[in-house]
């Protein structure tokens, strides 16, 4: 039998877990149909309204799970989002292979899953997706800010991305911008944007099997010309049917 200190223990232990991974209530939101099934992931600080231009586009094709992150209040990493979306996977009861479909931050998170579940994953979108090998970061939000955790969290994700087993040999598209605001006023040098692309062109040497297409946009493409990244999604749901 649990003696009292221990039982005050586990209810301590359980509350502190708790507020560390469920600051906020979580969003999820499985719709669409077809058979295959979408996973995206958002960038930074972004919520699910970041693929309202992409999503209902393709939920009449494909089935499609969409979800905003917890909010943490320690520091989190790719590891403990990789691990937090596979058991949303399974708890919606959805079945691979999937199609990963993932933006900036969230494009590192994808890599990192598509490496760790290498057999569960059928092809993947990078949107101007960060780099393990990217060395360029944005400052520390203010640690207020919602996604601070995540932010703070960023060295030790790229870490974990480079130390996975070897990144598996599936169709991967990459759609990369060319423009990037540093702050509200202030954009990317051209060296900076060379420096980017450089990166850029490493995530598609991950597979032989890769497509690289660069357009004029902001970073947030999927806002600019969503119709590339429906187009890029619907091009791996293809060669998945024919494989």
């Amino acid at each position: 039998m649990l003696k009292l200190k221990q039982i005050i223990g586990v209810a301590l232990l359980s509350l502190f877990m708790f507020h560390l991974e469920a600051a906020s209530p979580e969003v999820i939101d499985v719709s669409g149909h077809g058979q295959a099934t979408v996973i995206f992931e958002n960038g930074l600080g972004d919520d699910v309204s970041s693929w309202q231009y992409v999503v209902p586009e393709v939920s009449a094709f494909a089935k499609v799970m969409t979800y905003n992150r917890l909010i943490y209040s320690q520091q989190v990493s790719a590891q403990q989002i990789v691990d937090h979306l596979h058991s949303l996977l399974q708890k919606e009861h959805l079945q691979p292979p999937y199609i990963l479909v993932g933006h900036s931050l969230g494009g590192l998170y994808l890599q990192l899953f598509a490496r760790e579940y290498p057999k569960e994953v059928a092809g993947m979108v990078l949107v101007d997706s960060m780099s393990p090998w990217q060395t360029q970061i944005d400052p520390l939000p203010p640690i207020t800010a919602s996604y601070y955790a995540e932010a703070n969290g960023i060295r030790l994700s790229q870490k974990e991305v480079l130390s996975a087993p070897v990144f598996p040999q599936i169709p991967l598209i990459m759609i990369s911008a060319t423009k990037h605001k540093l702050s509200a006023t202030q954009y990317a040098s051209s060296a900076q944007e060379a420096q980017w692309a450089v990166w850029q062109n490493q995530l598609a040497a991950l597979t032989p099997n890769s497509q690289h297409v660069s357009i004029n946009t902001l970073h947030d493409v999927q806002n600019h010309a969503p119709w590339l990244v429906i187009a890029a999604i619907k091009q791996i749901i293809t060669m998945e049917a024919g494989s």
